[in-house]
């Protein structure tokens, strides 16, 4: 959308800054009731700490441990919600824990979690029907081939968890149907400063593609800016974590995802049950295994992992899972990212179990997002809070899009070129500024797959030609795109 387009309109009625998943939330829930929506995003759409998680999508059934049954009803009517959006892109995966013992780590407990669990989510009939779970008997590894189990366990219990094959996508996915509803949504658009004007509010912006500052109106204003806004309203001190999850090359657990128990105690002032050490889940996705996650405390927001890091953490897989494969060499890359912290437990390293809404001034809010899960309805508890009247829930059912994802990874693979005039229109669709852009969240194209330095480059050097980029602005994108592997894990080698 070009400048003139901007000022087509006056004013709009919301405002949201941030385009990760739940500032793509809140734009999709307020334009579906008509109002006039514009979303800026000062890097792409879900670049940020929305990019990094276990790209599991919880049904809830966790929460029973804290008696929270508002936070089960919300993740299993948020994971329905992103069905209906994106179910192209998320799988149902097998879940496995050990059983042992007669406390809450035993079958009797874990049947009745898992009785409680279903029973609760027949009687709220809104968020689908729940896992079908159950607990086996018996030694664990008859029921999970290439299981690793303590040798006091006595069965399993299972149910199933939506897993993500890309959540960046997904995020790109809700951000197209907000655009289909009507809403304008910009990334590489950064937000410099937000100002009242009149009965509503002027943001001043950079947009990075055409190197221009510009100012837009609103008549209401969200920041969903992820750890900006708990830099806002700690003035100066900003209690987040750092969240890591590992991804390893092979799948040597199989096609099920299965939980750990690791030496660390889970520290958590708000369950109701003491349930021991804390979890590592070992989640497959596509020819991977994600494993995680890690949190620690951070005197400065930064997401960046040190050797030392990733030696604890390596160490601490092979306790739990010895001889599996996990180690550096099979590393592929890692996933950091920043969460809000539980300031309750200042020497813990526990994630805040709420969202937030923060109400900053009039038609002003700042939404705090703890899990990527539930943005959905923390999208409809904001724009609520603001009176809105919302459209009903999403349902699974017909597809929002029948079109399939352009084909990013022709960039790598060709051996001819790609028509220009069919790459020209995918990075127009897709709102393509950078290569990261299109290899890793459009398409997790240099994650999923082992490919070299050269194909990088030949892929930048396709782009570019469309982009206009000069020979050094091309190899600065093709170095950017290796540094998400390379920076983080300096001794990837590439074949």
């Amino acid at each position: 959308m070009s400048a003139s387009d901007l000022k087509s309109v006056e004013m709009y009625d919301l405002m949201v800054v941030g385009g990760g998943v739940q500032g793509a939330w809140i734009a999709f829930e307020a334009a579906r009731t008509g109002a006039r929506v514009i979303l800026l995003e000062k890097d792409d759409f879900g670049a940020g700490t929305s990019a990094n998680s276990l790209k599991v999508l919880h049904g809830g059934l966790r929460y029973l441990q804290h008696g929270n049954l508002k936070r089960i009803r919300e993740s299993r009517r948020s994971v329905r919600s992103t069905r209906a959006l994106a179910g192209d892109f998320i799988e149902d995966i097998p879940f496995y824990l050990e059983t042992r013992g007669n406390g809450v780590r035993g079958r009797g407990a874990m049947r009745a979690a898992l009785f409680l669990y279903g029973m609760l989510c027949r009687l709220w009939r809104d968020g689908g029907p729940g896992p079908a779970g159950k607990v086996l008997a018996g030694d664990p590894k008859r029921f999970v081939p290439g299981g690793i189990f303590s040798p006091g366990a006595n069965g399993v219990a299972s149910w199933n968890e939506a897993v993500m094959t890309n959540s960046e996508r997904v995020i790109y996915e809700v951000v197209r149907a907000a655009e289909k509803a009507g809403a304008v949504c910009r990334n590489y658009c950064e937000v410099l400063e937000i100002e009242k004007s009149g009965e509503g509010w002027s943001a001043k912006f950079l947009d990075q593609r055409e190197s221009s500052t510009r100012s837009v109106e609103a008549k209401v204003c969200i920041e969903a800016t992820g750890p900006r806004v708990e830099e806002r309203l700690s003035e100066g001190r900003l209690p987040v974590l750092r969240g890591v999850n590992l991804v390893f090359e092979g799948k040597p657990l199989g096609n099920q995802a299965v939980g750990l128990e690791s030496r660390e105690d889970t520290n958590d002032p708000d369950a109701l049950v003491r349930r021991g050490n804390r979890l590592l889940f070992f989640v497959p996705r596509g020819d991977q295994t994600m494993v995680g996650t890690w949190y620690d405390r951070m005197e400065m927001p930064d997401t960046a992992v040190s050797e030392e890091d990733l030696a604890r953490w390596l160490e601490e897989i092979e306790a739990v899972a010895p001889g599996m494969g996990f180690d550096r060499k099979s590393l592929r890359y890692v996933h950091s990212g920043l969460l809000p912290a539980d300031d309750r437990v200042e020497d813990v390293a526990q994630p805040a179990k709420e969202s937030a809404i923060f109400d900053l001034e009039e038609n002003r809010l700042a939404v705090r997002t703890v899990k990527y899960t539930t943005a959905p309805e923390m999208a409809r508890e904001a724009l609520e809070e603001l009176g809105w009247e919302l459209e009903p829930r999403l349902r699974s059912g017909k597809r929002v899009f029948s079109d399939v994802p352009f084909p990013w990874e022709s960039l790598l693979v060709a051996e001819e070129d790609p028509a220009e005039a069919i790459l020209r229109e995918g990075v127009r669709v897709e709102k393509v500024f950078h290569l990261a852009d299109a290899l890793l969240r459009r398409r997790n194209v240099v994650l999923d797959e082992e490919c070299s330095v050269e194909e990088i480059h030949r892929a930048a050097e396709r782009l570019g030609r469309v982009l206009g980029w000069s020979p050094e602005n091309c190899r600065a994108e093709a170095e950017a795109v290796i540094g998400r592997l390379c920076t983080k894990i300096p001794e990837r080698l590439w074949k």
